[in-house]
């Protein structure tokens, strides 16, 4: 549902829009001291990184771990990133990297010691650092037909023949963890393509659900127009799918994830109180349910009620603390405008670890802010030229050039 993302996305730019500023530097706050752009992700505490700013998640390539030498008159890609911890401790050595493409699962590579992969795609060379196991169910060979499959170098598997990743997604596998994922949608060039990170986070952190158990016990009777309400959000048709929406749960009231896109309507409108309501009825009958909470908690930051946008936030994270990005910056926000800046660091920096697709850049404006108010200049500059590089034709791209480039000539 392309419009309903755009929708989410662009509610949430409301809130960035009144929340976020970009200013020179403030006195204030909780926390002082300097932080760098320099310290490596993998020795950061549980929830207090050991650099203010978003680490780095480049390898050093080509790495001794992963070699690669693609024949020049095949298509080929070449896939490299970095498995993280949630907690900063190393990644065990039994994590496997996993490529899904259309309900088809197959094994890619170890992750080596020092947390980096890579993997080929298509060409005449294979290169896949895993060998398959049938009896783990994953489809071993997807190269069936391929003269080449069986004398491949022992010790590798073969790689299919590249011919686009599209629908695929790409994710690291460790018993006991669940993991954040890449989709390989854009990943369309040949040459080498670096996704960046991808983190492990302990199962027993997700507790809660993405799908409301109480949507899926609604009647058919509901369920049509609430099908028609998502088709109509697809075309645009805000009204239409309002009107729908309020159908579906008056036919049965315990519709969660209805009320859910009532609210979700509303907040674009600006009727606020309206979304609160939907929202905190959502909350209501389908405690588990994430969603809302991390959309009333946008509701109450764009009331300026930022204990409660830090709350709410903050239970949301509590119940799944792998899937929002948009959480952890809602929360990161909310401790900003109640100066708590060692709180919103850890936050602002959550929040770019696992936006792995950049939906949200504006996170390295919130961190320039806050580390300019804890007096880390070279830590701001660097954030500032992370968000023009994540967003280098927004809004307020020139803004931003102008106010690095007063930094750097004053320094």
């Amino acid at each position: 549902m392309k419009a309903l993302s755009a929708l989410r996305i662009a509610v949430l730019a409301l809130i960035l829009a009144i929340s976020i500023q970009l200013s020179p530097a403030q006195q204030g706050g909780q926390g002082s001291g300097s932080g760098s752009n320099t310290g490596s992700a993998g020795k950061n505490t549980p929830g207090t990184p050991s650099t203010p700013s978003t680490p780095s998640t480049q390898p050093t390539f080509p790495s001794p771990e992963f070699k690669k030498t693609p024949q020049p008159d095949q298509p080929s890609i070449f896939i490299s990133g970095t498995v993280l911890m949630d907690d900063g401790s190393p990644v065990p050595t039994q994590t496997v990297i996993e490529r899904e493409c259309s309900g088809k699962i197959r094994l890619e590579g170890n992750v080596g010691v020092s947390g980096h992969f890579g993997f080929q795609v298509g060409g005449s060379e294979k290169q896949s650092f895993y060998i398959p196991d049938a009896s783990q169910g994953i489809d071993p060979d997807w190269s069936a037909g391929d003269s080449s499959a069986s004398t491949t170098t022992p010790g590798f598997a073969p790689s299919p023949v590249f011919s686009g990743l599209r629908g695929c997604e790409l994710r690291a596998r460790l018993a006991g963890y669940q993991s954040t994922f890449v989709r390989l949608d854009e990943v369309n060039a040949m040459g080498h393509h670096d996704i960046g990170a991808i983190v492990l986070y302990p199962i027993g952190r997700v507790r809660g659900s993405l799908v409301s158990a109480a949507s899926l016990l609604a009647p058919k009777e509901a369920r049509k127009p609430f099908e028609r309400a998502k088709n109509a959000l697809r075309k645009e048709k805000y009204d239409e799918a309002q009107k729908l929406l309020t159908e579906a749960t008056g036919i049965y009231p315990s519709y969660v994830e209805a009320w859910f896109l009532l609210g979700l309507l509303h907040q674009q409108q600006n009727r606020l109180e309206d979304a609160r309501s939907a929202y905190s009825q959502a909350i209501a009958i389908d405690k588990l349910y994430v969603k809302p909470y991390v959309w009333l908690a946008q509701v109450a930051g764009m009331e300026k009620k930022w204990q409660e946008s830090a709350d709410v936030s903050d239970q949301a994270l509590t119940l799944d603390s792998v899937s929002f990005p948009e959480a952890y910056l809602m929360s990161a926000i909310a401790y900003y405008n109640l100066n708590n800046l060692n709180l919103a660091e850890q936050r602002a920096w959550r929040a770019g670890l696992i936006d792995l697709d950049h939906r949200f850049p504006r996170v390295h404006l919130l961190m320039a802010n806050i580390l300019t108010r804890k007096n880390d200049r070279a830590g701001a500059m660097e954030e500032l030229r992370n968000y023009l590089k994540f967003a280098p034709k927004a809004d307020d791209a020139d803004a931003v050039r102008a106010r690095l480039k007063e930094m750097e000539s004053n320094p």
